[in-house]
Parts: C-alpha cells; sequence; structure tokens
C-alpha cells in the first residue's frame, strides 16, 4: 500500500486551513485500522464519508455540546507552538492568585513572601483590608 498523501495546515486569506485529499482517507482509514486497536471498517465512498467526517471535525456528530474535535486539535497546537518557542507569544504571563485573570508582569503584582501573583485591582484591594 502507497503512503496516503500528505494532510497540510496552511494559512489563507487570514484563516488556517487544514487539508486533507479526500482520496487519501481510504489509506489513512486503512492504516489507522492496522495501527490503533479500534474496530476496523473499510471506506466504501470517499466523497459521503469526507462529508460525514467534516461533520464530525464540526462537532455535529456526538459531542453532546462540548470541545469540538477541532476545538481540541487547535489548543494542541496552541500549545505546542508556545511550548517549542513561537516568537508570537509571550510566555511569561502569570494568573492572578485571588482572581484567575491572566496578567503580564507589567501589570501584576509581585508578592514575594509566598511567591504569588496578584492583578492590580486584586492586589490594591487586598492592601486596602490589610489597612
Amino acid at each position: 500500500m502507497s503512503e496516503p498523501k500528505p494532510s497540510q495546515a496552511v494559512i489563507e486569506d487570514g484563516c488556517i486551513v487544514i487539508r486533507v485529499p479526500i482520496s487519501s482517507l481510504p489509506e489513512r482509514v486503512s492504516l489507522m485500522c492496522d495501527d490503533i486497536s479500534v474496530d476496523p471498517f473499510l471506506v466504501t465512498n470517499a466523497e459521503t464519508f469526507a462529508k460525514d467526517v467534516v461533520e464530525s471535525l464540526n462537532g455535529q456528530i456526538g459531542t453532546m455540546g462540548g470541545p469540538t474535535p477541532i476545538d481540541i486539535l487547535l489548543e494542541e497546537a496552541f500549545q505546542e507552538a508556545a511550548e517549542y518557542g513561537s516568537e508570537g507569544v509571550d510566555d511569561t504571563v502569570k494568573r492572578c492568585e485571588a482572581c484567575d485573570e491572566i496578567v503580564t508582569r507589567a501589570n501584576a503584582h509581585f508578592c514575594s513572601e509566598d511567591d504569588t501573583y496578584l492583578c492590580k485591582p486584586c492586589a490594591k484591594s487586598i492592601s486596602s483590608e490589610a489597612n
């Protein structure tokens, strides 16, 4: 069996676009069934199967209002890009210990006594309560 045509993600017109050739679906499913312990199946109509896969990716099948498979895929890709040093993110941000707001070092108050960060409104509120 030949290798499936490659999937790819590209940026087009200000959008992230993921391309998976429909013609590669039967081979991909066959490889998946060989490598993973799932109930095996064969793709007999790639066009019809592709429409169902798109519905699944968009959360129209089986998600019950939770995150869609695309949401999960994107969250994993976001984390990986940030963890591997994307120059498009600031990874020095922290969470305010009082309200869970995301704060940057520039707008946070660092409490050296317990190594915590507070957003300025929470730091001000706690400071005024202490006085």
